[in-house]
């Protein structure tokens, strides 16, 4: 999908936003592979603790 087709669907705006969200979609699934974190292995009411 070339530029050209997603002007077709958004506007300047939200093509820049899709952008950031795809390169911190891929920034935090290398950071996982780095750390070698298990998908899925969160339970929720995990941080709860954390949160204080």
């Amino acid at each position: 999908m070339g530029a050209s087709a997603v002007r077709e669907h958004y506007d300047e705006e939200q093509a820049i936003a899709l952008v950031c969200l795809v390169a911190m979609i891929n920034a935090t699934d290398r950071l996982g592979v780095i750390l070698d974190d298990q998908g899925g292995s969160y339970v929720p009411g995990d941080l709860s603790t954390v949160a204080g």
